[in-house]
Order: C-alpha cells, then sequence, then structure tokens
C-alpha cells in the first residue's frame, strides 16, 4: 500500500533540494511527523537535551561551514529556549532555518491554554528573525520553505522561522512530495557601489601600512581578501570571521589569541601591529562593530569599507 505524503514530507522535499543533509533537533508531539519524515528521507539528525544547545549547533555548522544551518524544536517554549542562539546568530550575521511546530489551528489565537501556546507565536519568532511565517494549510509548504532559505541567504545573511500547526504538519499534501515543489529562489548578488570601491581604492592607495578587518559577510570572498591582503601586503584578522584568517593566506596577523566575537576589534588595538594601523579595510559586518571603537581609539587611522 502506498503511503500518502504529508505536509512534512513535503517540507523535506524541500530541505533536500536546498542541499541539507543535516538538522539539528528536539523533536516533539507537535513535530514528530516531520521528524518522522526526516528519517525516511535519510537526512542525518543530530539531537539533544535542550533546545538552545540544537539552535546554538545549527549557527557554529552555518558559522563554519557556510552552509545554511537548520534546526527543530517544539512550539512555545521550546521555541523560546532555542531564541538565545536565534538572536546569537541574528547579530552574527550566520543564515539559519528554524523548524518549530504549533498549536492546532483551530486553537490559534483563542487563549485556551493548548499544550505548549505562546499567545501571537508568530509575532515573537518575527521579533527574533529577518522573516518569518506560519504554514497555514499543506499547499503553502514548499513555497514558505523555499523563501525561508532565500531571506535567510539574500542580502545580510540572518536567521529565518517557519511554524507549522500540529494538524497541519501531518495533514495529507496536495500532490506527491516531489510534484509542484517550489525550486530554490536563487540569491541575487548586491550591487556594487562603484563611488565606495573608488574612494576605498583611493585610501589605500595613499595609506603606508593596511591592516584588513573581515567579518562574517566577507566569508565567501576569501580569495579575493587573500589576493587584496597580498597586493597590499596587510594582514588579515577577523571579527566575527571564523575561518577566515587561515584562507586568507599569504600575509596573515598572528594574534596571541583568536578574536572573540564580541570586543575583539579592541583586543586587536593592544597588539603592536594593529595599533600602527594607518588604515583598516573592513568587510562584512564587522564595520558596525568597529564603529564604536574607533570613535574611542585617539588618535585611531582611518577605516575604509568594502
Amino acid at each position: 500500500m502506498t503511503r500518502t505524503a504529508t505536509t512534512a514530507d513535503v517540507i523535506v522535499r524541500s530541505l533536500i533540494d536546498h542541499g541539507v543533509d543535516t538538522v539539528f533537533g528536539l523533536p516533539g508531539v507537535q513535530t514528530y511527523p516531520l521528524f518522522d519524515a526526516m528519517s525516511r528521507s535519510g537526512i542525518r539528525i543530530i539531537g539533544a537535551r535542550h533546545e538552545q544547545t540544537v539552535a546554538y549547533m545549527a549557527f557554529g555548522y552555518a558559522q563554519a561551514t557556510g552552509r545554511t544551518g537548520v534546526y527543530s524544536v517544539v512550539p512555545g517554549p521550546g521555541f523560546l529556549n532555542s531564541s538565545a542562539a536565534l538572536i546569537s546568530a541574528y547579530g552574527a550575521s550566520a543564515p539559519v532555518v528554524c523548524l518549530t511546530g504549533e498549536i492546532p489551528s483551530k486553537f490559534i489565537g483563542r487563549g485556551l491554554g493548548h499544550l505548549h501556546e505562546l499567545p501571537d507565536q508568530l509575532a515573537t519568532i518575527r521579533s527574533l528573525t529577518k522573516w518569518a511565517a506560519t504554514v497555514e494549510h499543506p499547499g503553502q509548504a514548499s513555497e514558505l520553505t523555499a523563501q525561508a532559505f532565500y531571506h535567510a541567504r539574500q542580502g545580510r545573511p540572518r536567521p529565518t522561522a517557519i511554524a507549522v500547526p500540529w494538524d497541519v504538519l501531518a495533514a495529507p499534501a496536495p500532490a506527491p512530495a516531489g510534484a509542484g515543489a517550489v525550486r530554490p529562489i536563487p540569491v541575487r548578488t548586491p550591487e556594487l557601489d562603484h563611488a565606495a570601491v573608488a574612494r576605498a581604492a583611493r585610501l589605500l592607495a595613499g595609506a603606508s601600512n593596511p591592516m584588513i578587518m573581515v567579518g562574517g559577510g566577507a566569508r565567501d570572498a576569501a580569495a579575493q581578501v587573500r589576493e587584496l591582503s597580498r597586493r597590499l601586503q596587510a594582514p588579515v584578522v577577523s571579527f566575527r570571521g571564523a575561518g577566515h584568517r587561515r584562507r586568507c593566506r599569504p600575509v596573515r596577523l598572528h594574534l596571541r589569541r583568536r578574536l572573540p566575537a564580541l570586543g575583539g576589534h579592541r583586543r586587536a588595538a593592544r597588539h603592536r601591529d594593529p595599533a600602527r594601523a594607518c588604515l583598516v579595510p573592513l568587510a562584512g559586518p564587522a564595520r558596525r562593530a568597529a564603529d564604536g571603537a574607533h570613535r574611542h581609539r585617539p588618535g585611531a587611522g582611518g577605516q575604509a569599507r568594502a
């Protein structure tokens, strides 16, 4: 007998289409259909004993690999338990997708105290993410999953989330899981600001001792940063840019400690070479973080933003 595909199967099919092979998750009664579908698909599920842990693992996965980290938790308190990692990923501009549940559709907004009910859960999720939506019927599952991955990576990468009511997740899909699926939406490269590039080039041409600081937004530009470093003979340090310094040889600044996620620019300023830098090209989210430290450094050199 052929098994009928469910909304959960459609979501898992979309995960696979987006290259997902690992999901960090803590299952519960509201998300059992999703975990069953992932198990059938061969997606690797890595669990933990607390929702915050699986969310931080997804965040770390995104930081370490450059791919979108995916995690799944139950609604209400389960989602709230994961929120510390979610906002950490938001601040670090990491692409993370949260798949959470929701109370049954007929109970949403009624305040009847259903298991794990959170008043206006979607509004809460939207306050902590770049984009979020609720799958209200099976026909939306493929499109909204594709939208979640698109918004997680388009422009400045940041976390997104989709919530699926308990009854909708287990409901029969309107078509087989792979039929009529919304394909991954291409991520557009932001338009180049030619005036800003020309200004940065002029500043760099006149710099005698530049240093390059990269953030997470430059993760996919390691080759370009390496070439800029070679041409300028400038050291490279990272702010929330784990892995950059290994990929940005040949000129690399060897700090006594790797720059921490918070206040890394201040720590770097205590070392001799960064303190002598007359110009610091900033790439990725390191830009805004460095602004505050720059204002508090007497005699600090210039900044060229890329």
